[in-house]
């Protein structure tokens, strides 16, 4: 006999207590203010 609810998928405990906004602003392109101190030439 199969077991009943072996393919339940849960949501992570960010998606559920986070907000569309936050979880859209997550995704987006940011401009961030770096010092030149610390940009290294690869």
């Amino acid at each position: 006999m199969p077991k009943k609810g072996a393919n339940i998928a849960l949501s992570s405990y960010d998606d559920i207590f986070s907000t569309e906004e936050s979880r859209e602003a997550a995704t987006r392109e940011q401009i961030r203010k770096i010092p030149i101190s610390e940009l290294h030439p690869l």
